[in-house]
């Protein structure tokens, strides 16, 4: 269970207040920023280390990834300009409604808080998408799947579990992901060792199995 267990291994190493939660940041985790700085102790360190390794490998979840280049992106678009967060989260939300279609389930998408004018823009931008979905292909994923035409945002601080889980994944799949495009070895550290977990468990697939395309996008 996601929730109760992630709750439990922060209180156990970092203490915190129900009222006042420990937020899991992968940045301050890795440089021991407070109050992660009892993990400098090489002892507490590795201990965390391999239970969070297990948390994740244990957790019922499947991981949907986009690794979008600003230059190669920009030159395709020169005139229109999207912007390359919204058109990421497009192409996730699209891949994500097909995987629903796929599992006969439904679902909707929440997204980390940016600030307030960043939030509303993401906001317009999804609700057109979704608007344009139904209109193209009424009965496609993207217009089905979906539980709202509207996508939810959160900042990290009000201890959301899942942006939390997002936030501990996203750097170390990006890396592989930069890797795998440029030909050279995953990483031999904490981060290849996670990611190649998520391609043995996590990662979402196609009908063929197939990672890259469904669960692992690189765009334009």
């Amino acid at each position: 269970m996601l929730v109760p267990e992630l709750a439990t291994l922060k209180k156990t190493y970092f203490g915190g207040h129900p009222d006042d939660p420990v937020i899991l940041h992968r940045s301050e985790i890795v440089k021991r920023d407070p109050p992660f700085d009892v993990l400098i102790d090489p002892a507490i360190g590795a201990r965390f280390d391999a239970e969070l390794f297990d948390r994740l490998s244990s957790w019922s979840y499947s991981v949907f990834t986009v690794t979008l280049d600003k230059t190669a992106f920009a030159a395709a678009f020169p005139t229109l300009r999207p912007d390359p967060y919204h058109r990421c989260v497009e192409y996730i939300a699209t891949r994500f409604a097909a995987w629903l279609a796929h599992s006969d389930a439904v679902g909707d998408v929440l997204a980390e808080s940016r600030g307030g004018n960043e939030d509303q823009r993401l906001k317009e931008s999804f609700r057109h998408a979704l608007d344009s979905a139904r209109t193209l292909d009424p009965n496609g994923a993207l217009a089905t799947r979906l539980t709202s035409r509207e996508i939810k945002v959160k900042p990290k601080a009000i201890n959301v579990a899942g942006l939390q889980l997002a936030d501990l994944i996203a750097h170390p799949a990006f890396l592989a992901a930069l890797d795998l495009r440029e030909g050279r070895p995953r990483r031999a550290d904490y981060g290849g060792r996670l990611v190649t977990m998520l391609e043995e468990q996590k990662y979402a697939r196609d009908r063929e199995g197939q990672i890259d395309g469904t669960g692992r996008l690189w765009i334009p």
